[in-house]
Parts: structure tokens; C-alpha cells; sequence
């Protein structure tokens, strides 16, 4: 708790409550029997709309912006692991994922990061 004061202001009610100002929320911590309980059902609507605002934004991007997010070796190699996944047939990301992690093929040089960086050049989830 030490810690946690030296960082942000703190608010007590005695008996009652913690409460924690951090900079863009606060975080209450109410009294249940012997100890101090928060409860963040409301950070997680607001999380779930970062993450859907998130994933609109980057299905927008053209294949040039999200090249962008990735190092030249990275797009290399999810090139590389889409002439593997031509070669299956351009299976879905959890099919493909699934012939990596069962081991019925051997030696693939692709990691499955290699694999999720591909699936957004051809959409196929």
C-alpha cells in the first residue's frame, strides 16, 4: 500500500472504502467482511469499446499501413508462411494454427506469429 501512496493520491473513508485516484479513473475499493474489495465490471464495457474502436481502426488500414506495424524480417517472414499456407490450401488461422501445434507436420520453419501476421493479407480468420 506503501507503494500504491507514493504514486497516486488516496482517499479513506474509514470502515468503508479506498479510494485510489489514478490519473484518467479512480478505483474504489468498498469494505466486504475483512477486506477491501474493487469492483471493475465497468472498466471492462469500457475496455471491450477500446478493443472493438481498436479493431475497426485496423481493419481500415490498407496492407502498406499494416506493413508498417512490423519489422522488415517479420513481414518477410509472414510472407514466407503464406506460400506454407498456399501450399495447405489457405486454411483458416485456427486451422493452420492447429497443423503447427498437433505435429503431424514436421520441421516448419513458421512460428505461429509468423501465421497471424498473415491471415490479415487475406482476411480469413
Amino acid at each position: 500500500m506503501a507503494d500504491v501512496e507514493g504514486m497516486y493520491r488516496i482517499t479513506y473513508v474509514q470502515g468503508e472504502s479506498i479510494t485510489v485516484h489514478i490519473d484518467y479513473r479512480d478505483i474504489v475499493f468498498s469494505r466486504r467482511e475483512m477486506m477491501y474489495v474493487a469492483d471493475f465490471s465497468d472498466w471492462l464495457a469500457d475496455d471491450q469499446q477500446r478493443v472493438k474502436q481498436l479493431y475497426t481502426g485496423l481493419s481500415l488500414m490498407t496492407v502498406s499501413e499494416k506493413e508498417n506495424l512490423y519489422t522488415r524480417q517479420e513481414v518477410r517472414r509472414a510472407l514466407e508462411a503464406g506460400e506454407f499456407l498456399k501450399a495447405l490450401g489457405y486454411p483458416s488461422e485456427r486451422d493452420a494454427l492447429e497443423v503447427l501445434h498437433a505435429g503431424n507436420v514436421r520441421n516448419i520453419p513458421h512460428s505461429p506469429d509468423d501465421i497471424r501476421r498473415f491471415i490479415p493479407y487475406t482476411g480469413r480468420r
